[in-house]
């Protein structure tokens, strides 16, 4: 089937293609937040284009901040499409909160303990920015069929709502299962394969620049969520429903590290092992 589909795209002229692109964009320029990502995507000269190779798989949009591309499925569903979209474009804008090029990103991984929480919260993030978003389309559809009617629309949602509704999300992703399953193991692995080229950076990521990015828009003054947290409680929290073995492997990870700082290379031989065979039968 997947293949058929890709058949079916390559032979979908170019015009209809950026019909299908032009419909998109419109969709998010509707909303000043996806608007304003969409600036800030367009002036770094990220690329968006469509790719039927995603089609059939359980991802309609993929961010590369390397390469600075999103790729976006063509035969998703639409409003799965802007929503899928808005996550990918809400991981740029992470990268950017952060005040660095993406292509420069190997500090990222310096501390695994610290690059392995960054890898959740980025995730559940730009998954609570897409609950936003979808929320937002909803009321702006809403508010046209009452202003359609005749009627004045209700007042929008406050920020204390809207920061409330992106700290619940927020907290329901790292607790869902299947997502710990899914990006936990897979972000291990790229840590794991970093820090095999020992990284060697004066940047360090720390838990400040992380929290940073916890903020429900994309505005300076979008409100913050999780705010009311400590540095001990928010890492906690982010942890508590992380994959097991994939966080067994991130604190080898750790001691390995420390063995090598205090150049101890019996023990650091030691944990290489114990690492290696950790990551080799992490599931697949």
């Amino acid at each position: 089937m997947n293949l058929l589909k890709r058949l079916q795209w390559a032979r979908t002229p170019q015009k209809e293609k950026q019909q299908l692109m032009d419909t998109l964009m419109k969709v998010l320029e509707e909303l000043p937040e996806t608007r304003a990502l969409l600036a800030q995507a367009r002036e770094d000269g990220v690329d968006i284009r469509f790719t039927a190779a995603l089609t059939g798989t359980a991802t309609s949009a993929a961010y590369y901040p390397r390469e600075l591309e999103v790729e976006v499925d063509p035969f998703a569903e639409p409003m799965e499409l802007v929503l899928s979209l808005a996550h990918e474009l809400r991981h740029h804008w992470q990268y950017k909160k952060l005040g660095m090029p993406p292509q420069t990103d190997d500090y990222l991984y310096k501390t695994p303990r610290l690059a392995f929480i960054f890898g959740r919260v980025v995730e559940a993030d730009a998954f609570a920015f897409e609950k936003k978003i979808e929320n937002a389309l909803i009321l702006m559809s809403l508010d046209r069929a009452i202003a359609a009617a005749g009627k004045s629309p209700p007042p929008g949602d406050t920020k204390e709502n809207i920061r409330r509704s992106c700290k619940e999300r927020f907290i329901e992703t790292l607790q869902d299962i299947s997502f710990s399953d899914h990006y936990d193991l897979s972000d291990v692995r790229v840590i794991y394969n970093v820090a095999a080229d020992r990284v060697d950076s004066d940047s360090e990521l720390t838990i400040a620049d992380v929290r940073s990015l916890l903020k429900a828009g994309v505005t300076k003054n979008a409100p913050g969520y999780l705010d009311e947290l400590s540095d001990r409680q928010f890492e906690a929290l982010v942890l508590r429903h992380a994959n097991p073995q994939a966080y067994q492997a991130v604190k080898l990870m750790e001691k390995f590290n420390a063995a090598v700082a205090a150049n101890d290379n019996q023990a650091a031989k030691t944990l290489q092992r114990q690492l290696k065979q950790k990551i080799r039968h992490l599931p697949k």
